[in-house]
């Protein structure tokens, strides 16, 4: 009988991470637009192999800002650095360029918000890894560092001390949780960040790496000395029960250690480069493991912008760090055109490529957004008004477009991705942009930042994109990117300031801007009125928002230029006309229809399907998307109206019953004004006497308009199906277009 043959069993995911492959690329750029010497602080990735290149080409890794000199270039590494270190740089007229990865650079973020709020920030890490020292440098008058569950039973705090936690994004969740479990017993009313800080490349390697170790005699580890991550993976395939071991250079690899080895389970540590994997599988085939056979777990889509000070069509001299050679006859990693962040397949030697196992009990667990970073599964009920919505899906790629008349949902799925990505690492460059000046001039963008972060339906951006998609559109997918991202951001702009307008003390379940500052000024005791203070801090935060909109939406021409500037004007107008119909206490149903009109039939639906399709060159849809957008606007608005007025809390993210509370004549109460005598008596009266909300409810419900109001939706709905049944859109397109008007309009359902 033969006996079993030798193989690798390959891990995926493994290797370089989106935040090294940028880090990576900044050193190289940095080179060519700069020349050498161009100067890292520390080693820009915890890599020798990536050093040792980098220097050959005229990078100079030094251990301080303080030993470059004046003037010089200067790159932060991945792991961040500490406002001193920024302050030092800027002493000594560093040009800086921070590569720090974006998710370090949130938890730096987080790290100043709880300081601002808490009395104490415990740093769950490594004291001496780089990314600790430099995220105690933002608060270490109130910080602690606690790496073990040891350190964790012996914290003693004050009674009363307020505290929250943050991790070290390069420990898995597996690494933190005992930890963080001690730290909750023992620290009363601790929290936490919104939505996990660990790195999703470390859990997703160690959840490989379990995968393939209870199959293997050996796991071998490429990886430094000195890389956390690379290390963690040793040791949990040790925990697995098999043996491991780290391989810092392929060429170390010999027969010994592969002795009454059938099995080699093969992986690499966050920061290292494709070559090296390639240079092991090479090494292991000359040595008799040449049938090779990958394991996936999980799949990432995952791509960071450069720092702007690099970014740009810089042709970088050299092989690029970050992408393996592919190997004789095979395919090697192509970028798709059009997707950045979408990687093909790698070239492997006799690669045995296995199905994806999404039911595996260690499949990975994909970080919360607000940095939406990450490839996000959509949600389980898209009807909910606080996910995400994506209408019909049913498959992906090429089969669900056959199956949907042309309808690629997998294109519009990583379109929206891309949007919260591009979202994210503009807020995340600007809030680490502005805190190394000072942490206070940061507060504006850390609140349009949380606000985005906290959900949404992101309808807008699906609507453009949509648009877009519906349109033809395939080659200029960055700018419908960064026009969705723009409508979103616009968006967040609107709710700050509507709600400063509508006095809502909470929106999507958490205090809103104004009303959170302000608090925070009443416990600080801090001069002035906390009132004024909250609703100012809100209003720049706004204005920064419409700010950042504006900038994405720079690079739009001609049809989709002058969309978007009748979109922001229209929507601004409507709020004016909002505000003076509910201080002239006016139920006009025709006014308070054109305010439907411009706060949502136009801004969010048609507006967006109109920018899209122009993008998409095709602006000659701009009068069916009008006529489908404002008949679903409508819908959208009265059904807003609805929840307000008899709605539940958690099904709408904001509290019930304000339009009632502030006065705002809405459709729905100028309708029933003009029904019914009770209520046009109540809202008239209203001018001379007390407000009455709870009145005008019952009197709302008593005289029959939410029957009404909901006849009144369904015939517009039927008006936007109408609108677009001879528009010339493939038939998928218009099924997908006619599902989101049913979306918009019974979202609650």
């Amino acid at each position: 009988m033969p006996s079993a043959p030798h193989r690798v069993l390959l891990a995926e995911p493994r290797g370089a991470c989106a935040g090294v492959h940028r880090a990576i690329e900044t050193v190289e750029r940095a080179l060519q637009l700069h020349g050498a010497p161009v100067y890292v602080r520390k080693q820009i990735v915890h890599n020798e192999h990536v050093v040792r290149e980098l220097e050959g080409r005229g990078a100079r890794f030094v251990d301080s800002e303080e030993e470059v000199p004046a003037g010089a270039v200067c790159v932060f590494s991945a792991h961040g650095v500490s406002p001193q270190v920024r302050d030092n740089a800027r002493r000594r007229g560093l040009t800086v360029i921070d590569a720090t990865c974006p998710l370090v650079a949130k938890v730096h973020q987080e790290a100043v918000r709880f300081a601002r709020d808490k009395d104490t920030l415990i740093l769950v890490g490594h004291a001496d890894h780089e990314e600790i020292e430099g995220t105690y440098g933002e608060a270490p008058e109130r910080t602690v560092v606690v790496g073990s569950v040891e350190e964790a039973g012996r914290l003693d705090l004050a009674p009363g001390t307020t505290a929250a936690y943050l991790t070290q994004t390069t420990l898995s969740v597996d690494d933190t949780a005992e930890i963080v479990a001690v730290l909750q017993e023992r620290v009363p009313g601790l929290t936490g960040p919104g939505s996990a800080d660990i790195c999703y490349a470390s859990q997703n390697r160690q959840n490989a790496v379990k995968a393939i170790a209870g199959r293997s005699d050996l796991v071998l580890v490429v990886g430094s000395a000195n890389s956390s991550n690379s290390l963690r993976l040793v040791e949990v395939a040790r925990a697995a029960g098999t043996d491991a071991r780290l391989l810092p250079d392929p060429d170390l690899l010999g027969p010994a250690w592969l002795e009454g080895v059938r099995t080699v389970g093969l992986t690499a540590g966050a920061s290292v480069p494709d070559v090296l994997v390639e240079r092991a599988l090479r090494r292991l085939a000359e040595l008799g493991y040449a049938d090779v056979e990958t394991e996936v777990t999980a799949t990432e889509n995952v791509e960071f912008r450069l720092p702007p000070e690099v970014e740009g069509p810089a042709e970088v001299e050299g092989p690029a760090l970050v992408e393996g050679p592919a190997e004789p006859g095979t395919a090697g990693d192509t970028e798709q055109p059009g997707q950045p962040g979408q990687r093909g397949q790698r070239g492997r030697l006799n690669e045995v490529s296995q199905p994806e196992h999404p039911e595996h009990p260690d499949h990975p667990e994909q970080p919360e957004q607000p940095e939406r970073l990450e490839q996000r599964e959509q949600p389980e009920h898209p009807e909910h008004p606080e996910q995400p919505l994506v209408a019909g899906e049913s498959g992906s790629g090429v089969a669900a477009a056959e199956e949907r008349g042309g309808v690629d949902e997998e294109s519009c799925a990583k379109l929206l991705d891309r949007v919260d990505r591009r979202i994210a690492e503009l807020l995340s460059a600007e809030e680490a942009r502005w805190s190394a000046v000072d942490a206070r001039v940061a507060i504006p963008v850390a609140a349009v930042s949380e606000l985005v972060a906290s959900g949404g339906k992101r309808l807008r951006p699906l609507f453009c994109v949509t648009g877009y998609l519906a349109a033809g559109g395939t080659a200029d997918e960055d700018t419908v990117v960064d026009a969705a991202a723009a409508l979103e951001l616009l968006h967040a702009f609107a709710l700050i300031h509507d709600d400063i307008m509508d006095n809502s003390p909470t929106r999507r379940g958490a205090p809103t801007v104004h009303a959170a500052y302000a608090d925070l000024h009443a416990r600080r005791s801090w001069a002035g009125e906390s009132r004024r203070y909250g609703e100012g801090v809100a209003i720049l935060a706004g204005d920064l928002a419409l700010s950042y909109a504006n900038r994405l939406a720079g690079r739009l021409t001609g049809p989709a230029a002058q969309v978007w500037h009748e979109l922001v004007t229209e929507m601004i107008i409507g709020q004016q006309l909002d505000i003076a119909l509910a201080a002239e206490v006016e139920p006009d149903p025709d006014l308070a229809r054109w305010v439907a009109v411009c706060k949502s039939g136009r801004y969010t639906i048609q507006r967006p399907l109109a920018l899209g399709a122009a993008i998409a060159g095709r602006p000659g849809l701009h009068t069916v998307f009008e006529a489908y957008g404002v008949a679903a606007g409508e819908a959208f608005q009265l059904r807003d109206d609805l929840l307000d007025a008899f709605g539940d809390e958690t099904v709408t993210g904001k509290p019930t019953g304000l339009d009632l509370s502030e006065h705002k004549m809405t459709l729905l109460i100028a309708l029933a004004a003009a029904r019914d005598p009770r209520v046009a008596r109540l809202v008239e009266d209203s001018r001379h006497a007390e407000w009455d909300p709870a009145g005008l409810r019952a009197a709302l419900l008593a005289s029959g308009v939410r029957a009404d109001v909901e006849e009144r939706i369904d015939t517009l709905v039927a008006e936007a199906r109408a609108a677009l049944a001879d528009a010339g859109l493939p038939r998928g397109w218009r099924l997908r277009l006619e599902e989101l008007a049913d979306m918009v309009a019974y979202r609650d359902r």
